[in-house]
């Protein structure tokens, strides 16, 4: 009776140690967190994206929100939906490939509501570019650094979250110079890019990435930020803004194409059409 007791607890032990090493094996740094997310994101070719911006001016506050699908893997294919008032329940449908923007109007027979305006040359091969090359937010090798500096990871079972809350103020003025650089790029930005730089200040980004058996799921990045012109005495154009990104679903909108009711949307007329 003695020796089956031993054995049991033996084994019992046995288990407890194993699935104690089993769960230490599953606990992520945050620096395999950061490299998940980093190899994640470069290598997906679809996803979905939420985008909510605040805007606030004086005591008057205005939200845009944005929700998503998009694809590189075939062709440059996004298809979202914009709501303008958060208060509405109203909100707009609208395709974009490389060249054309498409927009439905609610009005009408959904089979003849959609009209197709092309977009302009420079912000086509942005458009373009970023699509192909940027679909998907990059982390930047300073970003990296940053966020394993100052985040924090909690894990539960297979699932890991690491938040980082950035407020180091030299590593953003040169994140927010890096990212008014890359609207600087075209010639269509150029000018309110240059004001951007000039005017908009990042205060605070924070970072959060999920990751489940080792994948990334979800990618959210919020950023705080103000503009204001110094020239501006009684501070009547100070705004501050909040925008959220959210990315998501990667990989499962590989086969996102326009439907053929878009595809067949007239054109608008412009200025240069008459």
């Amino acid at each position: 009776m003695k020796l089956k007791r031993l054995l049991v607890g033996l084994a019992m032990t046995s288990a407890l140690f194993t699935a104690g090493c089993s769960q230490q094996n599953n606990t992520l740094s945050k620096e395999q967190v950061v490299s998940i997310a980093k190899k994640d994101l470069k290598s997906a070719k679809s996803g979905k994206l939420q985008e909510d911006m605040t805007m606030t001016i004086a005591d008057n506050k205005r939200k845009v929100s944005s929700n998503a699908t998009f694809s590189t893997a075939n062709a440059v294919i996004m298809h979202y939906y914009v709501k303008t008032n958060a208060s509405s329940s109203s909100q707009t449908e609208a395709w974009m490939d490389a060249k054309n923007i498409y927009i439905k109007n609610p009005a009408q027979d959904s089979k003849t509501a959609w009209y197709k305006q092309a977009l302009p040359a420079g912000t086509q091969e942005s458009m373009k570019k970023m699509m192909d090359n940027q679909a998907m937010p990059q982390i930047a090798k300073k970003l990296s650094t940053e966020i394993t500096k100052v985040g924090k990871v909690k894990q539960t079972n297979d699932n890991a979250t690491l938040t980082a809350n950035i407020t180091d103020k030299d590593f953003l003025e040169d994140y927010m110079d890096s990212s008014a650089s890359l609207g600087s790029q075209n010639p269509a930005l150029s000018s309110s890019s240059k004001a951007l730089e000039k005017y908009l200040k990042l205060k605070e980004l924070s970072i959060k990435m999920m990751v489940k058996n080792k994948n990334l799921t979800a990618y959210n990045a919020t950023m705080e930020m103000v503009y204001s012109n110094a020239s501006d005495k009684d501070k009547s154009h100070k705004l501050d803004y909040v925008i959220t990104v959210k990315y998501s679903d990667f990989g499962k909108y590989d086969s996102l194409k326009l439907p053929s009711n878009v595809r067949a949307a007239k054109k608008i007329k412009t200025n240069s059409d008459k």
